[in-house]
């Protein structure tokens, strides 16, 4: 993303706090597996788990199931 990456957009979702967010599953969805990078989104109480890509079709069937 060109103005922030997706650890701003999380922070940013925690500043509003928005009540539409409240029973929300937050994914993140990365191409590194860097274990800083999993760190820091179990940071984030919205996170509901780190996925590395490529993400396949199955994958994204069992998340919006």
């Amino acid at each position: 993303m060109p103005e922030m990456d997706g650890f701003g957009v999380l922070e940013e979702i925690e500043k509003l706090n928005p009540p539409e967010l409240e029973s929300a599953a937050i994914h993140v969805l990365s191409s590194t597996l860097d274990e800083r990078d999993l760190l820091r989104a179990k940071e984030h109480a919205r996170v509901t788990s780190f996925i590395g890509k490529p993400l396949m079709f199955d994958q994204m069937r069992a998340l919006l199931s």
